[in-house]
């Protein structure tokens, strides 16, 4: 059987967010308290005869990386309308009525890699959950503060799963 990836506290670990050119700044600071942390582009080359695992691994050991993380978030939203929402009598004019629930939830999953062996394992921290009601004109920013909410309770758990899970092995 494969042995785990490890990474000691004070490591160095590439940071990957899939699908993004550089990392969510909450997810290398939480990773930043236990870590060294170097990042490499989640968007990969689209040449036809780049191996971007190759590429990856390379990258982390030129870097002098113990451990590479990569990370997938998936965010979805269900939305409940309020009776307000269908029916507008009178103008309310310096006011806002909330029009609308947004339930949002945060899933992650995240893959390590041990730079050297090629080792490898993955998790699916805890998702988190989150309900705001908004109305036509704060929706936008009740909406990204909902996101950043759940952003920074989804990777501070994931790293400290990490810590547990792959810096206390030895």
């Amino acid at each position: 059987s494969a042995k785990l990836p490890y990474i000691p506290l004070g490591g160095t670990v590439m940071v990957v967010q899939s699908g993004a050119m550089i990392p969510d700044t909450d997810m290398l600071e939480a990773l930043d308290i236990y870590y060294n942390v170097a990042v490499y582009s989640g968007t990969p080359d689209s040449s036809p005869h780049k191996n971007y695992a190759r590429s990856l691994r390379l990258a982390a050991a030129r870097a002098g990386c113990d451990l590479i993380m990569v990370y997938w978030g998936l965010l979805e939203t269900a939305q409940t309308s309020y009776s307000s929402k269908a029916i507008s009598w009178v103008p309310i004019i310096g006011s806002a009525i909330p029009d609308e629930s947004q339930q949002m939830r945060i899933r992650l999953k995240v893959a390590l890699i041990d730079t050297k062996t090629g080792h490898w394992d993955s998790f699916v921290p805890t998702a988190f959950e989150d309900s705001a009601s908004s109305s036509r004109h704060s929706r936008k920013t009740v909406d990204q503060r909902q996101v950043d909410i759940l952003k920074t309770k989804a990777y501070r758990t994931a790293v400290n799963e990490l810590v547990k899970r792959y810096s206390s092995q030895m």
